[in-house]
């Protein structure tokens, strides 16, 4: 087995992610699609829409809303999946979204490039470079939600963005960019690409397109903090050998010391991932995130009508 592929094997084993990349068949761009939704359960519905076209490449986004209540002005979460750049997709976060949906809050998962081993290692990564597509992938999305709002009852005064790992590092910088997002959620994160501490993860980052100082500086969370950032919640564990647990505490400290609203929860003993790795862990997780994305979007909602 040569070099990349095991390099390839070493990523997608960390990121306990199924390296799954889904091309839906249907040739749409900013436009709805409503007809041939599933019923998950007794209260959520899902469709899968075309976000985006390059060439012949489709990127598909999964919706999660409460069902009969596709018509009501609810605050929207986009997701951006993990997977160490290189793997990983927007049905992996399937249990995540049912769960939020089930409060209320819809859910936009999205699928966005990876770097392609075989054929992106030898190009210029001012072309092709995988953070510089990724971002513009997400902000497509994010105009994707924005443009049908009105037809998924999204809440367009209350856009969230998660993400986990590698997708945190992606979708962390993009918020802290982007004043349309109103809350943000981090699992397991890389914010600071200049200084990486123990993890392992910062080895790969020069394949992406990230190499320079001003590269490492305009792709971390860190160093991008908006004078009006999100309210912020970070998730990590403390035995998480991918990934310092130190990204996550320093980032909350910027945070903080810019005076942002942010919360951090360190998760004892547990490694990177800690969010796959038990039902158990899940249980204990999800009703923090649950309840710090609840009053963060009601705050919103009281600011506006003040």
């Amino acid at each position: 087995m040569g070099i990349i592929n095991k390099t390839l094997l070493l990523i997608t084993i960390l990121f306990l992610m199924t390296p799954v990349y889904s091309k839906p068949g249907r040739k749409l761009k900013y436009q709805p699609v409503i007809e041939g939704v599933q019923v998950l359960n007794d209260n959520v519905c899902l469709d899968t829409v075309i976000y985006k076209k390059i060439g012949s490449l489709e990127l598909a986004a999964d919706i999660y809303w409460p069902k009969g209540k596709k018509q009501t002005k609810r605050p929207v979460i986009i997701w951006v999946h993990g997977g160490g750049w290189v793997a990983g997709s927007r049905t992996g976060e399937k249990q995540k979204a049912l769960e939020l949906a089930q409060k209320g809050i819809s859910v936009v998962s999205i699928d966005y490039r990876l770097y392609d081993w075989k054929n992106d290692r030898h190009a210029k990564k001012i072309e092709t470079g995988q953070f510089d597509r990724a971002t513009s992938d997400i902000a497509d999305a994010l105009r994707w939600v924005k443009h049908n709002a009105q037809t998924y009852g999204f809440d367009k005064n209350r856009i969230a963005m998660a993400g986990g790992s590698a997708g945190a590092q992606l979708s962390s910088t993009f918020a802290q960019k982007n004043p349309d997002i109103k809350v943000y959620v981090g699992l397991c994160g890389l914010y600071d690409l200049v200084d990486i501490g123990q993890g392992r993860f910062g080895k790969t980052c020069e394949n992406y397109g990230i190499e320079t100082l001003k590269d490492k500086k305009n792709a971390s969370a860190i160093y991008n903090i908006h004078q009006k950032p999100p309210r912020v919640l970070l998730m990590h564990g403390t035995a998480d050998t991918t990934i310092d647990c130190q990204q996550a505490i320093r980032f909350a400290k910027a945070l903080k010391q810019n005076g942002s609203h942010v919360q951090i929860e360190l998760f004892e003993g547990l490694g990177h991932g800690f969010f796959y790795q038990s039902r158990k862990t899940q249980k204990n997780a999800m009703p923090i995130m649950l309840d710090f994305i609840t009053k963060a979007f009601d705050q919103i909602k009281r600011d506006k009508n003040e």
